[in-house]
């Protein structure tokens, strides 16, 4: 009887063993899914979905965006998303996570991660906490700065059990130096706290201001990051409007079209009270090597402080005017050009960066749901399916 049913219960052992080792095997197989990185190597950012609504339209409304503009972002080649997010509209002045607000950064994250999309969120405007006016003008400043960092606890708490796929940007604004410092310093350490080795992203708002950041030492999970399109960043400011197509929202019809690479025009004559600014850069050269040059000079200045971290351009853009109208541009060769230099300056000084907005004046794709000619111009590789 044994003899019989030993081969049986041999072959029950084998297969139990094998059903074991099958489900050892997807156990491991679905961990090392869950610990793959997320890439966070070119991004777009939704400029108008949580933070700046335009068109009237309402925060997070989902006619601006939803599941079906994560699924289009993720067919580009755009491997994260970045968002802005008002604080005072998912933190109340007491502190408190609004349910009915977070609930539109939850969908982001989950929609994003079944996709395989990194999310950067940009936290700002947190609520407009005012202090006691007896005390001084001093005192009122230190709690306002107490209370901005409290409120970032808040938040940050709040995402502590999150996954890779989303990082933090923190921000300052104002022009002191030692407050933003002490802004950075005090946020950062209020944030590891509930999130000890979450990517951080501590952010200038010019290149030219990269020496102001607060940086703190030990901490590999910082990455460095200034904008590109600022008035602080007065040439970089010259060449995004003087190459656009789109210049009579600056200046008065007739100015003749700037290309990239080329030379401003002299600009007297055609100047606007919005534009005046612009009038020191007549006759300047626009070089192609302009972004290699700068990338050049910050690339110097990481290896000089920050060896071991990663650069990031956020919010980089061409800008075309809103609306946008893709039958403006008058010169494609010439935008071709800008966009390419700073790409290619980017990969080859391996930083990484985020084009301005998703469907705005600035933007990866049309209204009519179209790849824009931005978008086609960046040449991404593109992850899955097509458009």
């Amino acid at each position: 009887m044994n003899t019989h049913f030993g081969p049986c219960q041999h072959g029950k052992k084998m297969m139990n063993r094998c059903i074991t080792l099958l489900s050892l095997c997807l156990l491991i197989g679905a961990q090392n899914l869950d610990a793959q990185p997320f890439a966070y190597r070119q991004g777009v950012s939704l400029s108008h979905w949580t933070g700046n609504m335009i068109d009237d339209h309402t925060y997070a409304d989902s006619a601006w965006f939803n599941k079906k503009d994560v699924e289009w972002i993720a067919r580009t080649g755009v491997d994260h998303i970045q968002v802005y997010v008002a604080g005072n509209e998912i933190i109340s002045v007491e502190g408190v996570i609004l349910p009915e607000k977070i609930a539109a950064l939850d969908s982001l994250i989950n929609w994003s991660r079944g996709l395989g999309l990194g999310v950067l969120i940009s936290p700002g405007r947190m609520p407009a906490f005012i202090p006691d006016s007896t005390l001084s003008k001093e005192a009122q400043t230190e709690l306002r700065l107490k209370k901005q960092v409290d409120y970032m606890g808040v938040f940050a708490n709040y995402f502590r059990n999150h996954g890779d796929n989303i990082r933090f940007m923190i921000t300052a604004g104002g022009d002191d130096h030692s407050i933003r410092s002490r802004y950075f310093a005090a946020v950062i350490t209020e944030i590891r706290k509930t999130n000890p080795s979450r990517k951080l992203y501590v952010m200038a708002y010019s290149i030219n201001h990269l020496p102001d950041l607060y940086i703190p030492k030990n901490d590999s999970n910082i990455i460095v990051s200034a904008e590109m399109s600022q008035s602080s960043e007065a040439k970089s400011e010259a060449i995004d409007v003087f190459v656009w197509q789109h210049q009579e929202y600056y200046f008065s019809k007739g100015v003749p079209s700037v290309t990239f690479p080329g030379t401003v025009p002299k600009l007297d004559t055609f100047t606007t009270d919005l534009s005046k600014w612009a009038i020191k850069f007549s006759g300047a050269g626009l070089r192609k090597d302009y972004f290699e040059t700068k990338f050049k000079t910050v690339k110097k200045w990481m290896t000089e402080n920050h060896p071991d971290l990663e650069f990031y351009v956020p919010y980089w853009r061409y800008w075309t005017g809103y609306p946008f109208d893709p039958a403006t541009i008058k010169d494609k060769h010439s935008v071709q050009n800008f966009i390419n230099a700073f790409v290619n300056a980017a990969k080859k000084n391996n930083i990484t960066w985020c084009f301005y907005d998703y469907n705005s004046g600035s933007s990866i794709r049309y209204e009519s749901g179209e790849e824009s000619f931005l978008l086609k111009t960046m040449r991404l590789k593109r992850t899955a399916g097509s458009l």
